[in-house]
């Protein structure tokens, strides 16, 4: 049960952490704090802009570098971007540019160590229709880089017939660095406001917590998101872009295109804004679906745990009396082990077949086959002589007894005198095999009848694998497409682990199971209270000899001592009954043998903690099938770039970290 509930909890944990770690994986390395842009729109159509870059690194990789690009065609490269500057934030100096067309590598493939004699310096690289600009810095693993990049694009507005559209999208689908926060400013030409009647604007976001935009007291446009989360796999996906559709009057030489009117943009606009709400209550619908069938699942499992653990094993209790005070005639004490342990982790748990073994070695005694030695040192443990029984007499044994005593009298063979118990277990460790053969012998035979009398119901292990197998596979799939839906992982986690450990290997014991597994619990209630019950006979001494042995099987033996104490006086003071008639029965000899202990020792608890101990013991020494290993080797990728703009009359680009 615990080490179910161990692998559960550990299984629930191990989704969170992967779950918290996809998301903020790029955040480990280097991420953006502040991205603050302010953009000045001229009435030529150029835009002059300002980027604050507030970068954290934390990375196991020495970090070197942080960039953007700029998709510009090559023709109108020298005319689009110029006023380019790099200041250090922290210490207000301007660093130098170097222009890495004199490189002779790209950037992917400048050693910094070629240029540690400039310090920290900023650069721009054209290649391929990719404009670059970034900062060299000197690598390091942590801390904080702050820069502003500054610089003028030109014929960025571009003009239509009835408007001018300022389309940008500011940062692509490639941009490799988480954003804290972003902000974004726009001044328009003229006085600098922007009057709303007049103006449309628009905020396109995709993978990040949330936004707003509006235009601020001073006129400005504003547009602010928080918590963007790269998204590399969407080449032509986006995480903020940016529509404005200013009037032609705000401009006095603007470079006029053929394009969509007004009307024309802004029912584009409403039209996908419309798609965006509906895909947001479309996914808004799948959260709360998963949501609800995680809580289901979770409750689900829950309420299989209590069952599996309490509803299972129970039964009606008034149709079965509380105490059996008649020992079954036809069932030993190790047969009605198999009842008794039946929900509590089966017969064939080592421990209670130790408890089983250990009973039957107790019953050989009571029946004059084991002789129990008390040893002349009170700390030395007693030792167990095996009579040497004719064969005829041998043939009264149930064969798992005949097993039990043929393990024991092989270990007094081989060891040549009767032995203790540690004895025993240093025989079996030196001839695991043998003994192991004597322990399979012996439980298939006191499980026979258990096994073929037909007293099982359905067994749910048979549709609890499955079911558990395909909803822990659904919570893995589950987070491979909905990693946000935690609830529903955990959920399906939950009810699969508990479905696939927790459902008993054992099945639900039917109408004809049940009157036997309540038979050993009332015999069990019976010897546990027998002293404060009025309504029954008190029975007599000679026949506890044989309820010790049952008590021995459940593990009780200890208690039971203590409520014979209670009716017997002479159990208390063995030595004063030598030659009596209780002085030569099997129980006198128990109880010499525990008193000579001391008061706390019980001679049964003693037997069956040796046994459970060489049961596992054997059991471990058992040959083990080899298995072939191996050793995987992987690696860590460095991280891409990715600062992406375009559409309309803008332009594209990416950016990232080295």
């Amino acid at each position: 049960m615990k080490r179910a509930i161990t692998l559960i909890v550990a299984l629930i944990m191990l989704i969170l952490t992967i779950s918290l770690l996809s998301g903020c994986n790029s955040k480990t390395d280097i991420w953006l704090n502040n991205l603050n842009v302010e953009a000045e729109v001229n009435s030529d159509g150029s835009v002059k802009v300002s980027e604050r870059w507030e970068a954290v690194v934390n990375s196991n990789t020495e970090r070197k570098n942080i960039y953007k690009t700029i998709e510009i065609d090559e023709f109108n490269y020298n005319d689009f971007i110029g006023n380019y500057s790099v200041v250090n934030a922290q210490t207000g100096e301007s660093l130098p540019i170097e222009n890495i067309r004199n490189f002779s590598v790209a950037p992917d493939y400048v050693e910094y160590a070629d240029y540690a004699d400039i310090g920290e310096f900023a650069y721009a690289f054209y290649s391929g229709g990719r404009l670059e600009l970034g900062v060299f810095f000197v690598p390091t693993l942590s801390g904080t880089k702050d820069y502003i990049f500054e610089y003028s694009l030109n014929d960025v507005v571009v003009g239509y017939s009835d408007t001018t559209d300022f389309y940008w999208q500011q940062i692509g689908s490639n941009f490799s660095m988480n954003i804290e926060n972003y902000t974004c400013d726009v001044t328009l030409p003229g006085d600098g406001t922007a009057n709303r009647d007049d103006v449309r604007f628009w905020l396109h976001i995709d993978n990040a917590e949330n936004s707003d935009s509006y235009v601020d007291d001073n006129g400005r446009i504003h547009f602010e998101v928080k918590g963007i989360q790269p998204n590399p796999g969407a080449e032509n996906g986006l995480l903020v872009e940016t529509r404005i559709l200013i009037p032609k009057e705000y401009f006095s030489d603007i470079k006029e295109v053929s394009g969509p009117s007004f009307a024309q943009i802004v029912a584009t606009e409403s039209a996908e804004y419309e798609q965006y709400v509906a895909e947001v209550k479309r996914q808004n619908a799948i959260y709360i679906t998963l949501l609800v069938f995680g809580i289901l699942f979770a409750l689900a499992g829950v309420a299989a745990i209590i069952y599996f653990q309490v509803f299972f094993k129970r039964y009606k209790k008034d149709d079965y009396p509380p105490y059996v005070r008649e020992i079954p005639a036809n069932t030993s004490a190790a047969e009605m082990g198999y009842f008794f342990y039946h929900y509590s982790k089966g017969g064939d748990n080592p421990k209670n077949r130790g408890k089983m073994i250990s009973a039957t070695i107790m019953e050989l005694a009571r029946r004059g086959i084991i002789e129990f030695i008390a040893a002349k040192d009170e700390k030395a443990d007693c030792s167990l002589q095996i009579k040497d029984i004719p064969e005829a007499e041998l043939q009264d044994l149930k064969a798992h007894e005949r097993a039990v005593y043929d393990m024991l009298i092989k270990a007094q063979t081989a060891l040549g005198k009767a032995f203790t118990m540690d004895e025993f277990s240093d025989y079996a460790n030196r001839n695991g095999g043998i003994v192991a053969a004597d322990i399979k012998a012996f439980a298939a035979a006191a499980s026979k009848e258990y096994r073929t009398g037909g007293y099982f119901g359905a067994n749910p292990k048979n549709y609890g694998s499955i079911i558990g197998f395909f909803s822990i596979g659904g919570a893995i799939l589950t987070f491979l497409l909905f990693p946000q839906a935690i609830m529903m992982i955990i959920g399906l986690a939950i009810f699969g682990g508990t479905m696939l450990f927790l459902t008993p290997s054992s099945p639900k014991l039917n109408k004809k199971g049940t009157a036997k597994y309540a038979e050993a619990q009332g015999l069990k209630n019976y010897m546990l209270e027998f002293s404060n019950l009025k309504e029954y006979e008190i029975p007599l001494l000679r026949l506890w000899e044989e309820y010790m042995v049952y008590a021995t099987m459940m593990g009780i033996s200890e208690e039971v001592i203590k409520e014979l104490k209670a009716v017997y006086p002479e159990i208390s003071h063995p030595e004063e009954y030598v030659g009596t008639s209780f002085g030569r029965s099997y129980l006198y000899s128990y109880m010499v043998v525990s008193s000579l202990r001391g008061g706390g020792f019980d001679l049964s608890r003693q037997i069956e903690t040796s046994i459970s101990a060489m049961h596992s013991t054997v059991a471990a020494l058992r040959p083990q099938t080899a298995r072939s290993g191996g050793i995987r080797i992987g690696g860590i990728g460095r991280g891409g770039g990715g600062f992406r703009g375009g559409g309309g009359g803008g332009f594209r680009g990416g950016g990232g970290f080295r």
